[in-house]
């Protein structure tokens, strides 16, 4: 009996001891956590001091060459410090990262039910304190200066204490690495964060070296193919980096080709490797994309508040194509979606600005091209509207353009067997099999969302499946991202004002755009644009960034159409936009110093964004309208509309 009874306790210990044995992925994650926690901590330490250190040398009240150099020296060496922890940072806490490195635009927090009002967020972090610390009188500045500081030594020490009770898994530190990448290949080679110290390079090596540091540590036994890829994509990089003296001799298409699509592609990889999480995805692109520049690497149903990637049939999106181009939507029966979205020019309509409702009217806004459409999170140049279903409702409802109703909508398409048939078969197993405002607008949408446009010659180019750039194109790449500084504004690689590297926020700018281009006699527009919809006078004349994607079909320019041609845009930011123009644009957001561009990068530019021409796939038109029994005038009505 005690034989036994020992032997019981011998097999239970055995069992328990089994039980909190730790896995090996536990053994991983808690390696991962130590390394990134002490290299993190470490550099906030760092950090830290030279904060400090500059807070002392700005109240020692020296502001000659030598001292403000000095100054400027320790502002940089503080970017880099916090760039070396920011892919955690901004990965795990994103709302104070912005506090600590936001743009210097001022927020408006909404109710969005509502639209009330709720409070005005002010810039913070360094962004806001190199614009001060660069500025013409830092003896003026210097006071707000030791107030940023403050409070990012505040936030910084917030945030840093709350990483290190993070708990992290392996793809979590995946996706964080994947995450800060994107962000290096976007937003830092474009000098978004760093404008005016222009030490964008510096910036991204640092980080790249603590991340390969990290890995190095972490993966030192490991011979997976892998992440052995990845680290030698990063060693490549930091290489190829290391040969670049600063931004403006940095070969932007070869950096991105060589650079970027590999490195981000081994990253993916690896990824893959791991099994997939169960929760939704808090950033547009796909879980499995490549790159940024992958042509199926964003999810469409990402800005969709109604559902995530719903599974509809594909009858849906060719329901919804025949509805595009079928005039019956408006209450004259000829006006169609594509009245003012035509196929031929990228979804365009080569006008100033579109034809209104009633004969001889046009309306105040160009029309926008549809292209992308789906990977946008504003609609309407002015923001009023957050969801694709809803910008349709705007359109059929609005007394100057389509001037309909869903009742009469509705009470059309019923008249037609053709019609039924084609909703029923359908959303055949869905709750929308019935012709219903609900699901007009979920066709139309579905149809829109299919209208991907991300296959240019660009796009070729930098993955590497096609090598044709002209040196021309060239030099127009690099003059975008960099003298032209357009990369900072129309973010790759929508080209539009889609922030990466999340690609959750679509930004608006003031330039200050003028009637026409007659930019020796210019007279600012009046469009209130944003502040119409918000009565905020910050965003007074502020319009959604449009994407320059398929730009060479897309003409005339600008939201109220008053360029004709692509010379007269670069030439108006050539010129510093309004303000630079000499015009009185209290809320500009475009630097209003010149570019003084020269007649060679000017041409250059513009031969760069017709590379961004892609229409394939997407410009055919319905075969046929349905029919409508014993009514022979909806019968004569003309595929995508008369006017």
């Amino acid at each position: 009996m005690k034989q036994k009874i020992i032997f019981v306790l011998i097999v239970l210990f055995s069992c328990s001891f089994s039980l909190f044995q730790p896995s090996e992925e536990d053994e991983k994650n808690a390696i991962i956590n130590e390394v990134v926690h002490g290299i993190y901590e470490v550099h906030l330490n760092e950090l830290t001091i030279k904060l400090n250190d500059l807070k002392t040398g700005l109240n020692a009240g020296k502001f000659d060459e030598i001292s403000l150099n000095k100054l400027k020296s320790l502002f940089k060496e503080a970017r880099i410090l916090y760039k070396k922890n920011e892919a955690f940072s901004a990965y795990f806490f994103p709302a104070s990262d912005l506090n600590m490195n936001g743009p210097v635009i001022s927020e408006v927090e909404y109710e969005e039910e509502r639209r009330r009002k709720l409070l005005i967020v002010e810039p913070t972090g360094f962004q806001v304190i190199e614009s001060l610390l660069y500025s013409d009188d830092v003896s003026k500045n210097h006071q707000e200066i030791v107030v940023q500081l403050n409070n990012m030594i505040s936030v910084y020490s917030s945030v840093s204490k709350a990483l290190c009770s993070v708990k992290m898994n392996e793809r979590q530190f995946i996706e964080a690495i994947q995450s800060e990448i994107n962000r290096h290949f976007t937003l830092g080679i474009s000098q978004f964060d760093t404008p005016l110290s222009g030490n964008s390079i510096m910036e991204i090596k640092s980080s790249l070296i603590v991340i390969q540091s990290m890995i190095r540590l972490i993966y030192s036994n490991e011979m997976e193919s892998e992440i052995l890829e990845v680290r030698n994509l990063l060693d490549k990089t930091i290489a190829y980096l290391e040969k670049v003296p600063d931004i403006s001799k940095l070969e932007q298409l070869e950096c991105l080709r060589e650079c970027y699509v590999p490195l981000s592609s081994a990253v993916a990889a690896y990824l893959g490797l791991m099994v997939r999480p169960v929760f939704s995805q808090t950033t547009a692109l796909r879980i499995d994309q490549k790159s940024i520049f992958d042509k199926e690497g964003f999810n469409a149903f990402f800005y969709n508040p109604r559902g995530f990637d719903k599974k509809y049939s594909p009858l849906v999106a060719e329901l919804g194509k025949i509805l595009f181009f079928d005039p019956v939507l408006s209450s004259n029966n000829k006006r169609a979606c594509a009245s003012c979205h035509r196929p031929d020019l990228a979804f365009t309509d080569g006008v100033k600005t579109s034809s209104g409702f009633h004969a001889g009217m046009s309306l105040s806004r160009n029309a926008p091209t549809i292209l992308n459409v789906a990977l946008q999170r504003n609609y309407f140049y002015d923001s009023r509207s957050t969801d694709l279903e809803d910008q349709i409702n705007h359109v059929l409802l609005n007394k100057n353009e389509m001037m309909s109703s869903f009742e009469e909508v509705v009470l059309k398409l019923n008249s037609s067997p053709e019609y039924v048939r084609l909703f029923r078969n359908s959303f055949k197993g869905t709750d929308d099999t019935v012709i219903s405002h609900i699901s007009i607008s979920n066709a139309i949408a579905e149809y829109e969302r299919k209208l991907i446009s991300l296959n240019s010659r660009f796009d070729k180019n930098v993955r590497g499946e096609i090598n044709d750039f002209t040196a021309e194109e060239n030099l127009g790449f690099n003059v975008f991202m960099h003298k032209g500084n357009c990369g900072a504004c129309h973010y790759l690689p929508m080209f539009s004002g889609l922030v990466p590297p999340d690609y959750t926020k679509s930004e608006f700018e003031n330039i200050g755009t003028t009637l026409n281009g007659d930019l020796k006699n210019p007279v600012l527009d009046p469009d209130k644009g944003r502040g119409a919809n918000f009565n905020v006078e910050m965003f007074m004349g502020s319009i959604k960034t449009p994407t320059l994607r398929n730009i060479e079909l897309t003409g005339p320019y600008m939201h109220n159409g008053g360029f004709n041609t692509l010379e007269e845009v670069v030439e108006f930011y050539n010129e510093g936009g309004g303000a630079g123009l000499g015009l009185n644009v209290p809320n500009q957001t475009l630097g209003s110093d010149k570019l003084n561009l020269t007649d060679v990068e000017k041409k250059a530019l513009i031969s760069f964004m017709k590379t961004l021409t892609d229409t394939i796939g997407t410009t055919t038109l319905p075969d046929k309208l349905p029919s409508f029994p014993d009514q022979s005038g909806l019968n004569r009505r003309k595929i995508g509309g008369e006017y």
